[in-house]
């Protein structure tokens, strides 16, 4: 088993020079797909090193590796050895699969030179445009040697030859240099001619080979010594998109003014959506965030001088004596809006991940289980939940996020029954261009969330269903 921990991206950041923010910034982390900071493919590698360390009498001629899933911390993977490939797996979902080629000859020790080698402080972040076949990169390398002589005692590695020494250095091309910031690793491909020695520092060109329309990379690159050519080989990684701007044109008017809302998970994607509809109208906003706040203070910002008002309140949506706390100080809200969720990572259901999947359900069911029991008993008007198309659509790596979607629907449907007297209003958006979709596949077909938003206040202001029950938008009553 091989578990990642925030200390380990700190070292291997220190080691390595790749302090790209997708590993070393949860902040920037969470306006991503990812919604957390991704383990270092190279560390993962790393993981899986002393299985591809030659037998005696034999050197690496040739590494192939592919990052085929990220890597996130605190999770419990396998790691397996079959047939000369070694792969990490979660449960049987292949995360990492590397494979080394050997020949005869005896593996040299790399050489370090006294001085440190200057490298980047911050990933670079070249324009969109300039990002296309011929674009080029060079410089010199040499990895931190204190801290690469703890990484490799925490990861059970004795010696730090050229491949392991060109591994760090390829994480660092991408994270930081070509493409830079925007990296997601994906794949390295290296051959190592015979050499006598490993002298560092290492003198490196890359070059962009190719983008093809998804936005997949592949770099060319050679490494070379004051002795010669040690290394050459290929780099693919996929660009990330830009950030996701807001662009929808809200409708505005003062026809919720004196109405109040609670927004849960307001600071973001389709809750800062929703936010938006509803101040641009004249309500007042309590906006919730538990860890987003930038973002939720961006928000406010945007919204300064509209016709209604936006209050930030932190906090945890699961947490009954902050939800008292909120019903103590404005009192019981016109409108509930259920939004918050975890970010919903890939999980295949079996035994290896079962924990995790219960785990998640009882978080996410908790962040509306939590808000609904606190506010439902002395509402009026309306609480609504946000779910899912994929209700529906059943798609097979989020098993827990349809089972919670599932199961907090059951739950408002019978609070309708048991709290009769505010509306219940069911919301099972598409595909949504937010941040946990803002990939190169995720974006295909994604509806800005402005539509649901604005789709969600017009029936806000339209005459409730009958008591007792909770409808779907749009209109079907379950």
């Amino acid at each position: 088993m091989v578990c990642f921990t925030a200390a380990d991206l700190t070292l291997f950041a220190e080691a390595t020079h790749d302090r790209n923010p997708l590993h070393n910034s949860p902040s920037y982390a969470r306006k991503t797909p990812f919604g957390q900071p991704v383990v270092f493919g190279a560390l993962g590698a790393l993981a899986c090193w002393t299985k591809l360390q030659p037998p005696a009498e034999k050197r690496i001629s040739r590494l192939t590796i592919e990052f085929s899933r990220p890597l996130f911390l605190d999770v419990p993977y396998q790691l397996e050895e079959s047939d000369g490939v070694v792969r990490i797996l979660d449960g049987s979902t292949q995360i990492l699969r590397a494979q080394a080629e050997y020949e005869e000859g005896e593996s040299r020790p790399v050489l370090f030179g006294t001085a440190e080698i200057p490298a980047r402080e911050y990933a670079a972040t070249h324009a969109d445009a300039d990002i296309r076949p011929g674009l080029s990169a060079a410089g010199t390398y040499q990895p931190a040697r204190g801290a690469l002589a703890a990484l490799l005692e925490r990861m059970g590695i004795h010696d730090a030859g050229l491949p392991l020494i060109a591994l760090l250095w390829s994480s660092y091309l991408a994270g930081m240099e070509l493409p830079g910031e925007r990296a997601l690793y994906f794949k390295l491909a290296i051959q190592f001619p015979p050499i006598d020695a490993s002298e560092m520092p290492l003198f490196w060109t890359a070059k962009l080979l190719s983008r093809n329309p998804i936005n997949q990379l592949r770099m060319a690159f050679s490494l070379s010594t004051g002795r010669g050519l040690v290394a050459e080989g290929s780099v693919e990684a996929f660009l990330r998109p830009l950030p996701i701007a807001a662009i929808y044109a809200y409708k505005r008017s003062q026809e919720l003014a004196g109405k109040t809302a609670v927004v849960t998970g307001a600071s973001r994607g389709l809750g800062a959506a929703i936010t938006r509809a509803l101040v641009r109208r004249g309500a007042t906003v309590i906006a919730n965030y538990q860890s987003s706040r930038n973002e939720a203070e961006e928000l406010a910002a945007s919204l300064d001088g509209e016709f209604g008002n936006i209050i930030l309140r932190q906090g945890d949506a699961a947490d009954p004596a902050w939800a008292l706390s909120l019903l103590e100080e404005f009192g019981s809200p016109d409108f509930l809006i259920l939004n918050a969720c975890p970010s919903v990572p890939r999980i295949w259901i079996e035994a290896a991940t079962v924990a995790r999947v219960n785990e998640y359900v009882a978080r996410a069911f908790a962040m509306v289980s939590t808000p609904l029991a606190v506010f439902a008993p002395s509402m009026r008007e309306w609480v609504v939940l946000i779910s899912s198309i994929y209700t529906e659509t059943l798609p097979k790596e989020f098993p827990h996020y349809v089972a919670v979607k599932a199961a907090v629907e059951g739950l408002l449907c019978v609070t309708a029954q048991q709290h009769r007297k505010p509306a219940y209003l069911i919301v099972r958006p598409p595909k949504l261009l937010t941040d946990m979709t803002n990939s190169p596949y995720g974006v295909k077909d994604a509806l800005d969330p402005g539509v649901i938003a604005s789709a969600l206040v017009e029936r806000l202001l339209t005459p409730p269903p009958e008591p007792g029950t909770a409808e779907v938008l749009p209109f079907k009553t379950c």
